[in-house]
Parts: structure tokens; C-alpha cells; sequence
């Protein structure tokens, strides 16, 4: 994509512009910008709200894969997550993340990370009275960055 510039004076939601003419290299907008985002309820298995999401997968508890509308154009985007803290008093932490089969995996890109989708576990972490669990959330929010193809 070239470089460019966008030029505009006041940009409101409801598309006017007004006021001293302003710019931004489109490569903040282009490069800054998230290019999959997805709200995931896998409890319940809704999709509360996406962008660039064709279908989401329910593999199996606290294990889930996010299928692109539009593929990325290599496996070296960058996802980022979250997840609703689960409500059992003594747990440390819960955790959302690229899906790896095993520990003993020596890439994880080569088994979570797709072109066109993005494999996904969820869970709750170890505490002082018992291991960590996978485990489905009733929101696990998803962002990607990177190229898309």
C-alpha cells in the first residue's frame, strides 16, 4: 500500500469535518489499526460483537478458534487478549491465549497461529488449593494486528 496522508480539519462521528486543517500518515491508521476484534461468549457460544470474524469454532472447554472473514498474509500478526475474571474466590488469575497442544511444542506459532484463523484457549490459574483449569468464559475479547492479505 503507498504511503499517503489523510487531511482534515475536525472529524466528528457523524462524518463533518470543520475548524484548521490537520493530517495523519496513513500508515497510523493503517498499521495502528486493530484488523480482527471479536467479543466471544463461549458459555453461551454468541459472538457479542466482531470485526473480520467469518465463524468462531467451539473446540472443546476453554478451547476455541477464531476463523478470519479476511486472511492475514503471514502467520507474524500480533494477537492480544483478555477474559472476564472467573468468579472462584481463591484463583490468582485467568488467562486467554494462543492455543499450544503441548509443552513440549517447540513453536507455538506452527499450532495456534493460522493465515486465516487464530485457535484460542481459555482458562483460570493454579491457586494455593488446587491446579489451574481450562476453562470457557463468558468474555473473551480478542484484537490482532498485523497485515492483512
Amino acid at each position: 500500500m503507498a504511503n499517503g496522508t489523510i487531511a482534515f480539519d475536525t472529524l466528528s462521528t457523524s462524518g463533518q469535518i470543520t475548524g484548521t486543517a490537520k493530517s495523519v500518515d496513513t500508515d497510523y491508521v493503517v498499521n495502528g489499526s486493530a484488523k480482527m476484534v471479536i467479543n466471544y461468549d463461549q458459555i453461551a457460544d454468541v459472538v457479542r460483537s466482531s470485526l473480520n470474524v467469518s465463524t468462531v469454532s467451539d473446540n472443546s472447554t476453554g478451547d476455541f478458534t477464531i476463523n478470519f472473514a479476511t486472511s492475514f498474509n503471514d502467520i507474524n500478526y500480533s494477537p492480544s487478549s483478555s477474559s472476564l475474571a472467573y468468579a472462584t474466590s481463591d484463583r490468582i488469575g485467568n488467562f486467554v491465549g494462543i492455543r499450544v497442544t503441548s509443552g513440549s511444542t517447540p513453536n507455538a506459532r506452527s499450532v495456534g497461529l493460522f493465515t486465516g484463523s487464530l485457535r484460542i484457549n481459555s482458562g483460570y490459574a493454579a491457586s494455593a488449593s488446587g491446579a489451574g483449569s481450562e476453562a470457557d468464559a463468558d468474555a473473551n475479547c480478542v484484537q490482532t494486528f498485523g497485515d492483512l492479505a
